[in-house]
This record gives structure tokens, C-alpha cells and sequence, in this order.
């Protein structure tokens, strides 16, 4: 029997606290969205979203390396310009 994943494209967890990481993924599979990526490292970022679209972003906006504010600008590059 196959999973179906929903949604179709990812949603994608970004913070540096891994209890919220732990926390946001546990929320929206209880909710029934169970295709999710959790990121704990705001450098990794970029490359995830080379490697696949994702359907929507769940953001901390205060993080080492980069901030959410930086990734929000990556973000932005990607929709414009998909690799």
C-alpha cells in the first residue's frame, strides 16, 4: 500500500529550535498534512529549495546564519527564477 503525501509539494519548517521544529511538524500531521521538511539549519535552505518546490514555508524569523529575513529573499528568487 502507497502513502499519499498532502500535500502534493512540501511544506517547509525552518527554525533553529528543534522542540518548535518537533512541535510545528506534530501540529500539522495531527491536521492531516503529513508532507513536511523540517530545517533546522537556515544555511541548508537554499539547496533544499533547489532540490524541490514546496507549497508553503513556516518561518522563524531570528536564526544564526541566516535570518528569516534572508531566506524570505531567497524565497522570492526562487518563485521568480526556478532553477
Amino acid at each position: 500500500m502507497t502513502k499519499e503525501f498532502y500535500p502534493s509539494c512540501p511544506i517547509l519548517i525552518v527554525d533553529d529550535d528543534p522542540a518548535i521544529l518537533l512541535q510545528l511538524e506534530i501540529l500539522l500531521k495531527n491536521n492531516g498534512l503529513n508532507n513536511i521538511l523540517a530545517c533546522g539549519d537556515s544555511g541548508q535552505v537554499s539547496s533544499l529549495l533547489a532540490q524541490q518546490p514546496v507549497s508553503a514555508v513556516l518561518l522563524d524569523l531570528v536564526m544564526p546564519h541566516l535570518s528569516g529575513e534572508d531566506i524570505l529573499t531567497q524565497l522570492w528568487q526562487f518563485e521568480k527564477n526556478p532553477q
